[in-house]
Parts: C-alpha cells; sequence; structure tokens
C-alpha cells in the first residue's frame, strides 16, 4: 500500500514538473507570431522561377535580379512615366543637355547611400558606365559604346556625357521604365563583369533579400534606408515575390492572401471580385485593364528558310485573326493594333501621321485565302496532309515559343498555331518559361516567338533603332539582348534612323515627320515583324491589408508588378490596420495556455496533497 502512494505522489510531482517544463515551450508557441506577419507583408506574384536564384548580376542573361528591381532596388537614375510622359528622378535630381545636344550633364541626388552603408556618387556612375563600355555583350553596352565620347567627374555629384554626335533622347537610353543599373564601384570593382554573380547584392533601394529560392524570394526592409527622409518610409516590413499558376493566382487573391498580381484577363478579376470586395484594377469600368505600353507581336526569324522570304511572312500575318486574338487572349476587352507603338496619347501625333501607311499596307488585314495564294505563287504545293511543301522538299512547319508564364502570351500563341495550321502551315506552340524562353529569343534560335514590343512607348524612334543592321548577329550568336532579332538588314533604313537619331520626336516638323513614315513604311512593307494587339494587362491589386495603388484616377504610376517603376507603389502604400481573417491575439492563446497550465498544476498538487496524507498515520 504505502509502495503504490509512493509511486503515485512520484508519477504527480514528475507530471507537475513536466506541464512547467512544457510551459516554458508552450506559452512562447502561442506568443510567437507569424516569421512574416501578413499585416505586415506584401505578397506579390513573381512571374517566372528563378532557375538561378543567387545569379544577381543584372548584366547577365538569365539572371534573377528582376525582384529587386521592381523594389526600387535597380539603382536607375530615373524613371519614365508610361501613362502620362514624366520622368520621375530617382538616384538623379535633374539632367541638362547642352544648346548642341552633344553634352549631357547629369546632377546626382546627395545623401544616398549603398545598402553597405557605403556613399553613393560620381565614382560610381561612372565606374559603371566605363564597365559596360569595356564590356560590349553586356545589357546596355552597344549604345553607351555608340553614343559616349568622354565620361567627366564635375564634382562628387555631378558627372557630364559627351556624346559622338547629337542626341536629344539619349537621357532615355540610359533608363526609362527599365535602365542602367549603377553598380557600387567599391563591390564591383576588380570582378569580371561577365562571370560575377552579384550575391549577397548590393544596392540602393529600401528592402534586403533575407531568402532567395527558385520560386520565391523574401525581402525585408531596411529600417534606417537612406530614403525615408526623402521618399518616406515604405510601410510594408516585408515583401514576398511568390510564384504561382494561373489558377493558384485567382484563389489566393481570392483569400487575401496575394496582394498583387497580373490575371489572364478581366473576367478573372470579375471572378474574384465576386469573392472579394477589396479588390480593384486599373479601370472601375470596363475595360477594367491597363494598357500596356508593350504592344504584343509575333517575333518572326528571317535567318531562316523560308522565314526569310517576305511573301511567307506577309501569309503568316494575313493568316492571324487579330480579333480572336483579343477575344481569346483579353477576354475581348482589347484592341488591335497594328503598329506595335502603344496606344497612348501623346503618340497620336505619330498615329495621324502614317494611317495612310498603314491603310494602305494593311499590317493586321486577315484574309486566309491572300495567304495561301501567296505561298502558291512561291511554288508551295499541298501535300496529302494538307500542310505546304517548299520548292526544295520541305515541309513548311515552324515552332511558336511563347511564354507560359503570361496567359496571354500563352493563348496568343494558340490562336497563331491554329491560324497557320488553317492555311497549310505545321505549326507547333510551345510554351516556355524563364531561361528556356528567353535564351532561343537573346541567342536567335527561335523561329517564331509570341513577344513584347518594349522599345517604343517612350518614340516610335527606339523601335526603328531596334531593327537597325548595327544590332544584326547570326544565328545563335546574338549579343544584343534580342535587338533586331528578325536579322533585318537594309542599308536604306539603316540611314533613316541614323538621320533620326540626331532629331527630337516632333510630328509638327515636316522634314522629321517625313522620316518617321518613311521608316514606319519599310518596317511594314518588309514584315520585320508580325503586329498583333495592344496588351490590356488585368493587373489587380487587394486593398483588404493595403491601399493607395495607383489607378486611372491617380496614375502616378504603373501597378506592373514586374517592372522596376512597380516600387513607386510600395512607396505609396499605406496599412489599412486589418488582421487576418479569423485572426486571434497571441495574447489570447497565451492567456489560455497559462490557464490551462495552472489548472492542471493545480489539480496535480491536489492529487499529491491527497497522496501524501493517506501516507501519514491517522491522527
Amino acid at each position: 500500500m504505502g509502495r503504490r502512494v509512493l509511486r503515485d505522489v512520484s508519477l504527480s510531482i514528475l507530471l507537475i514538473v513536466l506541464l512547467l517544463l512544457s510551459g516554458t515551450q508552450i506559452i512562447p508557441m502561442f506568443i510567437q507570431a507569424q516569421e512574416y506577419p501578413r499585416q505586415e507583408t506584401l505578397i506579390l506574384y513573381m512571374h517566372a522561377r528563378n532557375p538561378s536564384p543567387k545569379q544577381m548580376n543584372m548584366y547577365l542573361p538569365g539572371n534573377a535580379y528582376a525582384w529587386h528591381s521592381n523594389l526600387g532596388d535597380n539603382n536607375q537614375l530615373w524613371f519614365f512615366n508610361a501613362d502620362n510622359g514624366t520622368i520621375d528622378m530617382w538616384l538623379a535630381t535633374g539632367y541638362e543637355y547642352s544648346a548642341t545636344y552633344k553634352n549631357l550633364t547629369i546632377h546626382l541626388r546627395k545623401g544616398v547611400k549603398w545598402s553597405d552603408g557605403k556613399p553613393f556618387d560620381a565614382d560610381d556612375v561612372i565606374f559603371t558606365f566605363n564597365m559596360l563600355m569595356s564590356h560590349p555583350t553586356l545589357f546596355y553596352a552597344t549604345s553607351l559604346i555608340e553614343w559616349v565620347s568622354n565620361i567627366e567627374k564635375i564634382d562628387n555629384y555631378t558627372v557630364r556625357l559627351d556624346l559622338k554626335k547629337p542626341n536629344p533622347r539619349f537621357h532615355l537610353v540610359l533608363s526609362t521604365v527599365w535602365g542602367i543599373s549603377i553598380v557600387p564601384k567599391h563591390i564591383w570593382e576588380g570582378k569580371d563583369p561577365l562571370n560575377f554573380t552579384n550575391w549577397p547584392p548590393v544596392h540602393t533601394g529600401p528592402y534586403q533579400i533575407v531568402k532567395a529560392d527558385v520560386e520565391e524570394e523574401v525581402f525585408e526592409r531596411i529600417e534606417d534606408w537612406w530614403g525615408n527622409d526623402v521618399f518616406g518610409k515604405p510601410a510594408p516590413k516585408y515583401v514576398i515575390w511568390r510564384y504561382l499558376s494561373p489558377e493558384d493566382r485567382i484563389i489566393e487573391m481570392t483569400k487575401h492572401e496575394l496582394d498583387a498580381c497580373y490575371l489572364g484577363d478581366p473576367t478573372d478579376y470579375l471572378a474574384i471580385k465576386k469573392n472579394n470586395p477589396y479588390v480593384m484594377a486599373w479601370y472601375k469600368d470596363p475595360p477594367y485593364a491597363w494598357i500596356d505600353p508593350c504592344p504584343r507581336y509575333l517575333g518572326v526569324n528571317m535567318r531562316i528558310y523560308p522565314l526569310n522570304i517576305k511573301e511567307v511572312r506577309r501569309a503568316i500575318s494575313l493568316a492571324i485573326n487579330r480579333t480572336k486574338c483579343v477575344e481569346v487572349a483579353y477576354g475581348g476587352y482589347g484592341f488591335v493594333n497594328p503598329l506595335a507603338v502603344p496606344l497612348y496619347a501623346y503618340h497620336k501625333p505619330y498615329f495621324d501621321a502614317v494611317k495612310d501607311i498603314v491603310d494602305e499596307i494593311g499590317p493586321t488585314k486577315y484574309d486566309p485565302k491572300a495567304a495561301i495564294a501567296l505561298l502558291e505563287s512561291l511554288n508551295f504545293t499541298r501535300g496529302p496532309d494538307g500542310i505546304f511543301v517548299t520548292p526544295n522538299g520541305t515541309r513548311l512547319s515552324v515552332t511558336i515559343i511563347s511564354g507560359s508564364w503570361v496567359p496571354e502570351l500563352l493563348k496568343l500563341g494558340e490562336v497563331y498555331k491554329e491560324s497557320l495550321l488553317a492555311i497549310g502551315i505545321d505549326a507547333v506552340n510551345k510554351p516556355l518559361e524563364g531561361a528556356a524562353f528567353s535564351d532561343p529569343w537573346s541567342s536567335n534560335s527561335f523561329e517564331l516567338q509570341t513577344q513584347w514590343m518594349c522599345q517604343s512607348w517612350t518614340d516610335p524612334y527606339f523601335l526603328f533603332e531596334k531593327y537597325h543592321s548595327k544590332f544584326y548577329a547570326p544565328r545563335g550568336n546574338n549579343t544584343f539582348g534580342g535587338l533586331n532579332e528578325a536579322g533585318y538588314i537594309n542599308p536604306k533604313f539603316d540611314a533613316i534612323v541614323d538621320q533620326l537619331a540626331v532629331l527630337p520626336y516632333d510630328m509638327t516638323n515636316a522634314t522629321i515627320r517625313e522620316l518617321y513614315r518613311n521608316a514606319t513604311r519599310y518596317l511594314l512593307e518588309d514584315v520585320v515583324y508580325i503586329p498583333t494587339t495592344q496588351a490590356m494587362f488585368t493587373v489587380v491589386q487587394d486593398t483588404y491589408y493595403w491601399e493607395g495603388w495607383a489607378n486611372s484616377e491617380h496614375p502616378y504610376q504603373a501597378t506592373a508588378e514586374w517592372w522596376p517603376s512597380f516600387f513607386w507603389n510600395i512607396l505609396r502604400l499605406r496599412s489599412t490596420g486589418r488582421m487576418p481573417p479569423g485572426y486571434v491575439a497571441p495574447w489570447v492563446y497565451s492567456t489560455i495556455a497559462i490557464v490551462v497550465i495552472v489548472v492542471v498544476i493545480a489539480v496535480g498538487v491536489v492529487v499529491v496533497y491527497r497522496r501524501y496524507r493517506k501516507m501519514l498515520p491517522h491522527a
């Protein structure tokens, strides 16, 4: 009897000890907040997986630095606002040209610091430009080499670029929405920029990366960021970029687990809005979607037979039903664009100037019968399966590379494929993402590819320059980041582009106007690219946790989260103060845990006490 009582007492005491010990673990477990508290975290959609998540050299293909760039870490001098045509200053405070447009003086912002605390100044700018000019294969190097004759440091915050010839738009060469990312001299000096991974990255933005993964990157706010006193302290403490499928984007946005993303078309947005009244788009009413400055087109590689034949390219263009493209890719909320210049108001003088040329050539005309007739005029003959055979005996077959991570590109690829099959071209749509998508483009190894024309939004001149033969490279050897992917060589066209290079974008000037017209005619007549649609991006935001997003009524910057200029949105976001749905404060859990532990201990004490009394002699 005594042994049994002693055993029970011992077990009761052991239970109390274990409860006390476990309490030290249980209470912190309840009290501990999420690793990234939802109400402090901005969650964004990562458009493609990062095959090399720690490759942060922004000047090399396949790098993972894009998500840094979109948080203000791209170290650009300024940004072009595609919605209103203005310039927003960043690391610079201004610039001015000389009267001859042969000198550009840049004034840098004082007080800027790199994320490691070192000061940013003119030495970093000069080092970056010289690094690019001494490595011609790096992004942006070609333009600097072509135009810059000398770089001079006036003082620690002033740099002057001497140009080889007048260029009234050179500031747009340096930076638009994307642009030259200034690198810290004290980090990059002595490194080979062709191999340097830039990990961990040092930058001038307000966030520091804390996690780099193939499908997720996590950033934490730098509390003493230099820009707090200039632009204001960003409200989100954490920013998470997360790769999600199109279906998961809809689900996560509905549950308030995604704050901003790009959707397939407005029908997806309307479906989300039924269950999440906090979601918003660029326009409150149709078309809802935002006009993207990069019109869509079908890229053609003219280095490959028979795509090197103009009539074959024209036949492909005639086969494509652009109205169907708009219906399939944008749910009917979109426009056909014949020029690959965005349909913005500030380009209207250009559209008016070339309207007769567009009407004459019909670059977006849909006429399958005419397409078939063109192929037959080239002595292409139908095989037993209905597919054309070229005069050299090969089947007329093409592979269309489309972007699998961008729903509209994938849908456009399907429309292109079906259109070509309908006229007797054996077409395959090959969805790819990341480097698998961009590498064939950069190396000129593609045949046809769904693409966006991002050169033209500030000035059609940059569209013309894109196809200058100075950017030509043989198949498999393109070192110019997709410039002149078509492989176009036309000395007469080059001469016009060279003339325009030193002239402003001014459609009121008869001479300039005629040059723009002639350049446009060459591109359309030679079918250098195949224009299709004006991209309408259904970019949506959830205002449950964060408000202050740009929209059509307040277009301070685009809400395209894949752009470096997106960070202007982050700077203006304000917390709504809302907690996650079903949220219970940690103190409630900890109080419950403490009460449960106290009750259990009290019960244990009573049990021990009673057992102990049984062991005592009866009074």
